[in-house]
């Protein structure tokens, strides 16, 4: 949270624009609005995506969060390969300068200030050998192959060393879903883990359907 002259408290939400993290992240920051109107929320992610989550997807945005455009990387006459790893790697180079003149400007409308600092997700893994991964303690190994590494995965390798620091872990999940066993792991490493439910799912749920219509008993 940052601080401004007038005292109202100013929260930066750094959205990753690629799949549908910045739409969930958007959810969550509409629920913090919501329960906090007197904060003032900014959203960080690329034109691209702040243009499709605000406009596509009719949300009720209220008034105290106010979207700002960062950076996505890629240079003005690139010719798009339809490989999506390409744009991924090339945003992932411009950050976090990106993400720090996106929060200066927004320091700017606020009358605040701050400094940008990483906030990532982490899987862990122990290395067993070049074939198996085992990735929590009473869980089944995992076997892998060997492929290519690429600046997405080496992001990835750095985040395990990043994100303990975190004062809180903010999960897209149901604390009852866990197998015992991988919540267990994830409380010893982070003790202040908040399961938050599913954001992409708009509450109340929409009725189900008559169950003679469920035949294969997926939906029940």
């Amino acid at each position: 949270m940052l601080p401004t002259q007038s005292l109202k408290e100013h929260v930066a939400i750094v959205a990753f624009p690629f799949g549908s993290h910045d739409l969930t992240i958007l959810r969550l920051a509409c629920r913090l609005a919501r329960a906090a109107p007197n904060v003032q929320f900014s959203f960080l992610a690329t034109a691209k995506s702040n243009d499709s989550i605000f406009s596509t997807f009719k949300l009720d945005v209220p008034n105290n969060i106010r979207a700002y455009n960062v950076e996505d990387g890629v240079p003005a006459n690139d010719v798009f390969s339809g490989n999506p790893v390409e744009r991924l790697d090339l945003f992932l180079k411009a950050t976090p300068a990106n993400f720090q003149k996106g929060l200066d400007v927004a320091v700017i409308y606020g009358r605040g200030h701050a400094s940008f600092s990483d906030m990532v997700v982490v899987t862990k893994m122990v290395a067993n050998s070049n074939q198996t991964l085992e990735v929590i303690p009473g869980l089944s190994p995992m076997h892998v192959r060997h492929s290519k590494e690429t600046f997405f995965s080496y992001i990835l390798s750095k985040i395990g060393c990043v994100l303990p620091r975190s004062t809180a872990i903010v999960m897209n999940f149901c604390q009852e879903l866990y197998p015992t066993a991988l919540f267990d792991d994830l409380k010893s490493m982070f003790p202040a883990l908040l399961n938050v439910g599913f954001l992409t799912q708009e509450l109340p749920l929409p009725p189900l359907p008559p169950s003679d219509s469920d035949a294969t008993e997926c939906l029940s």
